[in-house]
């Protein structure tokens, strides 16, 4: 990103889109792994 605030890239938005939904998914993996949703949702494939 301080490459396009300097002017080199041109690309800001898609690199605040990628930070964005990569906190969103490391907060998503902690939700379902405290609830404990990841063991319901996994139990299914269990053969």
């Amino acid at each position: 990103m301080q490459a396009a605030s300097e002017g080199r890239a041109t690309n800001k938005g898609m690199s605040i889109g990628g930070i964005a939904l990569g906190v969103l998914s490391i907060v998503l993996l902690i939700v379902f792994y405290a609830t404990g949703l990841n063991v319901r949702l996994m139990s299914g494939f269990e053969p």
